[in-house]
């Protein structure tokens, strides 16, 4: 018994703190070991888990590489970012569905309908996404993305990569079930958070404005651009 509980919480560290492919393959195989469905439903082992989750999720930063901007809803669901038990990898997937919102606003809507889990995407939440990137047009995404600028007009080096910080417990916040991760954009002076909730094993996005803040402008938006 004590040997299984030592694999299961050691999986769970794997989802949090591996680089995708490999907690991917390895926190899988440890989660489906013996009866550990059996294991999680454990109070004690529950409060165990949530220490180490917290512990490894305080710090620390991780590169995601996105392999493109999805056309379509397959192409977003395939990505190797798709793994929802990583609060990181669902930060990285909001920034992927503002920049395919630019092209195509529905497909942004479905996009957001997975990211928001349980909760359905309200008229209200429809009409804010609507304003904030058309606001900030292709820039507001791109600006997540590893070699943009405003100087560049916020063009990303290849391949697309964003860099997710955290996640923390968020103080407050009734359970563990809640965490906050942090994005840098080039266009701002400081990391932007995003509140996730759990439910289940995934993280879902909960709360999230100062994400599509307004960024500076762009040089090819700039009169006054050398």
């Amino acid at each position: 018994m004590k040997l299984k509980v030592g694999l299961f919480l050691l999986g769970v560290v794997s989802l949090v703190c591996m680089p995708n492919a490999v907690h991917a393959q390895f926190g899988r195989s440890v989660l489906n070991y013996g009866n550990a469905n059996r294991i999680i439903n454990s109070s004690t082992v529950r409060k165990e888990v949530n220490k180490i989750v917290n512990t490894a999720m305080s710090g620390g930063s991780t590169d995601i590489v996105i392999e493109k901007i999805p056309e379509n809803m397959d192409e977003f669901m395939a990505l190797k970012a798709m793994n929802l038990s990583n609060p990181r990898n669902t930060g990285a997937l909001f920034v992927v569905m503002l920049c395919a919102g630019v092209k195509d606003l529905n497909l942004a809507y479905e996009m957001m309908d997975v990211l928001n889990g349980p909760k359905d995407l309200s008229n209200y939440e429809r009409q804010f996404l609507r304003d904030r990137i058309g606001a900030g047009g292709a820039y507001l995404g791109n600006s997540y993305f590893k070699g943009t600028s405003p100087k560049n007009s916020y063009t990303p080096s290849l391949p697309l990569t964003i860099t997710v910080y955290g996640a923390q417990p968020q103080a407050g916040y009734p359970s563990s079930d809640y965490c906050r991760i942090a994005l840098s954009s080039s266009g701002a002076d400081s990391k932007r958070h995003i509140m996730m909730r759990r439910k289940g094993n995934n993280w879902y996005v909960w709360d999230y404005p100062a994400v599509v803040s307004g960024i500076r402008t762009a040089a090819a938006e700039d009169p006054w651009s050398d």
